[in-house]
């Protein structure tokens, strides 16, 4: 049997391509196991009607739903974490503040240039 190495690196190449491109499709990483349509099925039910194995899926589906709700705040926090901080809104002190600082450099600028104007007269 010959075996066609170009044809098959070129297969294996453009798998390799595919997965790189939509890893949520081939792995589906990112769906939530607590949306599973046949846990939420389990979930409406009582326990005691269960057979053995809706159970086993069941309780495994809980455990998978558990760790990612966890993840998934522990995201969140991190995510909250390294928001920038919102500025305060400046209150009227915070503007009066403003207002004296800017009129400070305002006469320290008009002292300056009556300053000049006036050595420049003499």
């Amino acid at each position: 049997m010959v075996i066609n190495t170009q044809k098959t690196t070129i297969n294996f190449i453009g798998l390799l391509l595919i997965i790189w491109a939509c890893p949520e499709v081939i792995i589906a990483d990112n769906q939530s196991p607590c949306e599973d349509s046949v846990f939420v099925e389990l979930k409406k039910r009582d326990l005691d009607s269960m057979s053995d194995r809706e159970y086993t899926y069941f309780m495994e589906y809980n455990k998978r739903c558990e760790k990612f709700q966890k993840e998934k705040k522990r995201e969140e926090s991190i995510r909250v974490i390294n928001e920038p901080k919102i500025e305060k809104i400046p209150t009227e002190k915070d503007r009066e503040s403003y207002r004296y600082l800017i009129d400070f450099v305002r006469f320290v600028i008009t002292y300056i240039l009556i300053e000049e104007w006036i050595d420049d007269l003499f």
